[in-house]
């Protein structure tokens, strides 16, 4: 291809392996740990900190890449691409016991996962002249996660509401929520499908605990998002440069921060802070036609234990603050910085004998684009409720001189 002078690089790479992982909580030797003294026995005491477990294999991981390197008119356009696939077999899980064994939970090879996905990283030069050089790139990937086997789990209603269900055909970060059936018309409060086990004539129609998850939960997406990446963007005149860095996420989707308290509502304190979206509370039978947001009550919401079989939550208020209508898009464009240099002319530093110089003023967080149903969450906040900080608008000057 030497007569090809378009073309400034091309190269492949491609590679396989498999890998092993000793995981590190497990081993197959029986740990004793000692205590404090006990003064009523009069010596130190022990206890099993961890069972021996013989039968514990490797955690396996194959994996297949694919790379291509290139550059096009002198590296006007050059990037990476790469394509991988790993699958993960006799995956560490853990399965819950009867207590007579000697312990409630015991780790076994059961699990398998499939990861595949592409990563891709793009830079363009679109001008450049004596005194113009624009530039622009951008690095963006897609990583595609499904549970192949989950071996014989049996969930619990908190593996819904945490986002730990493995379930086979779907992503590990799947996000479950509560199907809200509406406000009472006459007291306001939140109702939900399957939080009944009987219809309405007193029926059963809930027979087992998959059946009572499948009638109160719905998926409700991935927490990772189909697509997420940056870009930037330098343009330089002269002594003038600018440049700007943007991230963004496709297609995740994130719960709003809790309005109620998971352990149960109370009326709230005068001198309590409350989110906004109490303005448009329910009040009055037939305001449930044009709210969502249920009346402030003290009723305590909880499920007694003569009410249901199979467990789906402790009280109701926390039903709703993880129901589907509390799980919206988390899709972002955020302006991680902004700024303006400008590098001094060398007569002017020859004048004041400096070898070189610049100042700058840069922006950091100055905006995010989000959905409106966020209702003024941050769409990067870490965890699921409201006991996180988003990102921090931050402006900065520098002046840099070398002598």
């Amino acid at each position: 291809m030497k007569d090809q002078k378009w073309i400034s690089e091309l190269a492949v790479r491609a590679s396989y392996g498999i890998q092993g992982n000793v995981h590190p909580s497990q081993t197959p030797n029986l740990i004793v740990r000692q205590e404090n003294y006990n003064s009523t026995l009069g010596e130190f005491i022990s206890t099993l900190q961890q069972f021996p477990n013989k039968n514990l294999r490797w955690e396996k991981t194959v994996s297949y890449n694919l790379g291509f390197d290139f550059g096009i008119l002198d590296n006007r356009i050059s990037g990476v691409l790469d394509l991988y696939r790993k699958r993960g077999y006799d995956q560490i899980v853990s399965r819950i016991i009867a207590p007579s064994n000697g312990a409630t939970s015991v780790t076994i090879n059961e699990g398998d996962i499939e990861n595949k996905g592409w990563e891709l990283s793009l830079n363009v030069v679109p001008i450049l002249t004596k005194d113009w050089t624009w530039s622009l790139s951008i690095n963006t990937s897609k990583n595609y996660n499904k549970v192949i086997e989950e071996g014989n789990n049996e969930a619990t209603w908190q593996d819904y509401v945490n986002g730990t269900l493995v379930k086979n055909g779907r992503a590990v970060n799947s996000l479950y929520a509560y199907r809200f059936k509406g406000l009472d018309h006459n007291t306001g409060l939140p109702t939900f499908y399957g939080e009944s086990e009987t219809d309405a004539d007193g029926r059963t129609v809930i027979n087992s605990l998959q059946e009572a998850f499948d009638a109160a939960f719905v998926y409700a997406g991935k927490r990772e998002p189909d697509l997420s990446g940056g870009f930037s963007s330098s343009l330089k005149y002269k002594h003038f440069t600018v440049n700007a860095l943007f991230s963004f996420n496709l297609g995740n989707k994130v719960r709003l921060n809790d309005l109620y308290a998971e352990s149960g509502q109370a009326l709230p304190f005068p001198q309590q802070n409350m989110s906004s979206e109490f303005i448009n509370r329910w009040r009055n039978p037939g305001d449930e036609a044009f709210t969502n947001i249920p009346v402030l009550s003290d009723e305590s919401m909880r499920f007694l234990s003569y009410e249901r079989k199979y467990t789906i939550a402790e009280n109701r208020w926390d039903m709703y603050n993880k129901s589907d209508i509390r799980v919206v898009s988390g899709s972002f464009l955020r302006c991680r910085s902004l700024s303006f240099r400008y590098d001094f002319e060398p007569k002017v530093l020859k004048t004041l004998h400096i070898k070189g110089g610049n100042i700058t003023f840069e922006g950091s967080n100055l905006f995010v684009l989000k959905s409106s149903k966020l209702k003024g969450k941050d769409p990067e906040q870490l965890s699921l409720s409201s006991g996180t900080i988003p990102p921090q608008q931050t402006y900065t000057c520098r002046i840099s001189l070398t002598f």
